[in-house]
């Protein structure tokens, strides 16, 4: 649910393992892992909430999209139905092809930014423990 609309509605395992909405796919890339071996940088979603008293027309998570087109502004989007009672609020789902190659390169960005956390923490954890070696040592 974004700005009081649900924009994907589905079982656990079409939101967490085939999540098919841009906003979701930000919720699930800036949450904490709990299977990570280390600690990981959390990515937030770009932009500001929107205002609830004067929403935007047309999609209210469009001025947050990195895939905001202009019927997003203008339009708000209609549910698609995709099988088995998983449906999602987005235009991407309406573009066909390209639509399609939209979302799975807005789900590879978020898998690859929380990927690139993962190795910034790794790096972070890495540098702190040789400094306390250091300390220790001295």
């Amino acid at each position: 649910m974004y700005a009081g609309k649900i924009v994907e509605q589905g079982t656990i395992e079409d939101i967490f393992y085939k999540p098919a909405h841009p906003y979701t796919m930000g919720l699930l890339a800036s949450m904490p892992r709990l299977d990570a071996d280390q600690h990981e940088r959390l990515i937030p979603i770009e932009g500001t909430p929107v205002d609830l008293l004067n929403p935007p027309q047309g999609c209210h998570f469009g001025p947050r999209c990195s895939h905001c087109m202009k019927v997003c502004l203008t339009k708000e989007p209609p549910y698609a139905d995709l099988g088995d009672e998983h449906i999602s609020a987005c235009w991407l789902h309406f573009m066909g092809e390209e639509g399609e190659k939209a979302l799975a390169e807005a789900k590879a960005k978020a898998e690859a930014e929380a990927k690139a956390a993962e190795a910034q923490a790794a790096e972070v954890k890495a540098e702190a423990e040789e400094t306390e070696q250091e300390v220790s040592e001295s």
